[in-house]
């Protein structure tokens, strides 16, 4: 169906010019609209396709049937890569392993580099850390993610600077059966961690 410019509709004299700018309106007006109904058709085959193992899966029930421990996937990366805002011994910590930490180019560099052993360990940062993982001192079940009772995805770092890899990045625990991890990486028999993709996850 051919579209009808304002001035045709009200009856008015339609100069070349007016009817060469109502028509490009027009155009962009078309490809708005198929670029909304194309995003909605994305998001309504949200999750179809989706190799079952590969669904996140709830935090706190992973942690309380002991399929992984808080820190073992990537809770404590804003704890590692911006020490100084979270604990009273990150000055120690920021010297011996920041440099390790921030050579990272992508979620699993970082992630390897929280598990290679020495100082630098997810191990390290639990002990330290007394809000993600850890309970503030004195209230007793205060953590963070030990009351995320759903199976969205997380933001890696609110502390991430734009632009940055870890900006957007979010992820989940997944079944080890998973063989989609998009740079995840298993870490035990029972879980491994994925990185989200946009259309194929719910965030949080």
């Amino acid at each position: 169906a051919s579209v009808l410019s304002p001035l045709a509709l009200s009856g008015a004299p339609a100069s070349e010019p007016n009817l060469v700018r109502c028509h490009a309106m027009a155009r962009a007006l078309l490809v708005l609209s198929s670029a909304f109904v194309a995003d909605a058709i994305r998001w309504g085959q949200h999750g179809q396709g989706l190799d079952p193992a590969c669904k996140c899966l709830d935090f706190a029930a992973v942690y309380e049937s002991g399929k992984a421990q808080c820190g073992m996937g990537l809770e404590l990366v804003r704890v590692a890569t911006k020490p100084e805002m979270m604990f009273p011994g990150a000055k120690e910590y920021a010297k011996k392993c920041l440099p390790k930490i921030q050579s990272a180019t992508n979620m699993a560099s970082l992630w390897q580099a929280m598990n290679r052993g020495g100082p630098c360990t997810w191990e390290q940062l639990t002990g330290m850390d007394v809000e993600d993982c850890g309970s503030f001192p004195g209230i007793p079940n205060s953590s963070f993610y030990q009351h995320q009772r759903h199976s969205y995805c997380m933001k890696a770092s609110n502390y991430a600077e734009p632009g940055s890899f870890l900006h957007k990045a979010s992820w989940c625990y997944v079944s080890a059966q998973c063989r989609s991890l998009n740079g995840g990486a298993r870490i035990n028999n029972a879980v491994s961690w994925k990185a989200c993709q946009e259309y194929q996850d719910k965030f949080l």
